[in-house]
């Protein structure tokens, strides 16, 4: 497909619904990809009354960086373009720069989006992206998951990122920015060889007779993507037969229901249950090596622990049990009166005010909870599990154990509360 307005307006009406979205933000890096997107997308926002933003950030890993982050936006400004400029401050970096650049980017971008209620991000990787990504994944030895390379569409922290660029090739982009005298930087990191991309990019380019390289490492992306949804669609069965959910937000499984399935399901069932507990589907997966390991050790051994990616793993009396380490859960936070998220696993409704979410601990449990209180699950699972208290009101309430205790014997608060378990979506209402 030639690369036009036309056409790249019709994509996007096809595939990605753009009138739909109400709010749009672009990473532009000043490269000739992400401004001939910006100013491809600019257009067709005004067309649809989309709010478009475009996100700059200044890596500081350069000395021209903030030089050329300025000339992107004097040069978006003339286009009547909103642009900011975002800066990455950090220590210096001497090891795994292009990776390390690449998270801080998006968290940058992304937690700029959810501060100015942009829903969508559009980022301008290409067809030869691709084709780079797919054999530097293969020369690292990478699985199925890895080969089926970049998404059209993703999530990263709640912010759906959008490529449209990936079915359009590097060389069409230059041919229609060269043809509409649009302005772009060169990124001089683009031809430094101590970088593997830039290896693999030059590799390319030597094999790429009449395309045929580049195009067949995409048609090999596009057959492990299949592979891969199958796996995926294949895991869900096993996840929703097999696995319970419980209450408190832990996950459970049977060692026997566990050790029945195929080395590659369990492997991808650990994967995916450990990011399930944490709600938490951005970052990659679990290396290898550790799957096996946990693997291993949970079909030879009675009872064991682990600890991985901030997931304690526990097997006890032949169950497997999954929850989020205590020492990861996020710290104290003041409830507003309304809907709050704390930890990323729990919505707290409360038309209540004073209010105040934190992890439940040991101390807490041995002040505040009767002494002979019990709990049914193993181990310390029940301190991955919050608790809500007031401190003016000397009240504290466990909301998943279905504990209230008032140190001062106050029965009159008249508090609502609804604590809702994301992962579970089991609700417990509080009416005191």
């Amino acid at each position: 497909m030639e690369l036009n307005f036309h056409n790249f307006e019709q994509h996007l009406v096809k595939n990605f619904c753009i009138s739909k979205l109400k709010t749009v933000a672009i990473a532009v890096s000043g490269g000739v990809d992400s401004m001939c997107l910006a100013f491809l997308l600019n257009k067709i926002c005004k067309r649809n009354n989309i709010i478009f933003t475009a996100i700059t950030v200044d890596h500081k890993l350069r000395k021209d960086s903030t030089f050329e982050a300025n000339e992107v936006a004097r040069y978006l400004k003339n286009q009547h373009i909103n642009h900011v400029i975002l800066t990455w401050q950090h220590e210096i970096i001497k090891s795994d720069i292009q990776n390390k650049a690449r998270q801080a980017r998006y968290k940058l971008i992304c937690d700029y989006c959810k501060n100015h209620n942009i829903e969508n991000l559009f980022v301008a990787h290409t067809y030869d992206d691709q084709a780079e990504t797919v054999l530097l994944r293969i020369l690292r030895g990478s699985g199925i998951d890895g080969i089926s390379g970049i998404e059209f569409k993703t999530k990263i922290n709640e912010i759906n990122v959008i490529r449209p660029f990936l079915q359009f090739r590097k060389s069409q982009i230059l041919s229609f920015m060269k043809d509409q005298n649009i302005f772009w930087l060169e990124d001089k990191s683009n031809k430094e060889v101590k970088f593997d991309r830039v290896k693999v990019r030059n590799l390319i380019s030597e094999c790429d007779k009449d395309f045929k390289f580049t195009q067949r490492l995409n048609l090999l992306s596009e057959n492990a993507r299949r592979a891969r949804n199958f796996f995926e669609s294949y895991l869900k069965e096993i996840f929703e037969k097999y696995c319970t959910i419980g209450d408190l937000g832990f996950i459970s499984i049977s060692k026997t229901n566990f050790i029945d399935q195929h080395e590659e399901i369990k492997l991808r069932l650990i994967n995916y249950i450990i990011k399930s507990v944490k709600n938490d589907f951005n970052h990659y997966p679990i290396r290898i090596e550790q799957l096996k390991y946990i693997s291993g050790n949970l079909n030879n051994l009675d009872q064991q622990k682990f600890t991985i990616n901030g997931c304690i793993i526990l097997l006890n009396q032949g169950v497997i049990y999954f929850y989020k380490e205590p020492k990861f859960i996020e710290s104290t936070k003041i409830l507003k009166k309304g809907k709050n998220i704390w930890d990323g696993r729990y919505i707290i409704e409360t038309d209540s005010e004073n209010l105040e979410i934190c992890k439940l601990t040991k101390d807490k449990w041995s002040k505040i909870i009767p002494k002979n209180y019990t709990h049914s699950v193993p181990g310390d699972m029940i301190f991955s599990t919050p608790i809500i208290f007031s401190k003016s009101k000397n009240l504290y309430i466990l909301p998943l154990s279905n504990i209230i205790y008032s140190l001062n014997n106050n029965n009159s608060h008249n508090l609502q509360i609804t604590v809702t378990h994301i992962l579970s979506e089991t609700c417990f209402e509080i009416n005191y």
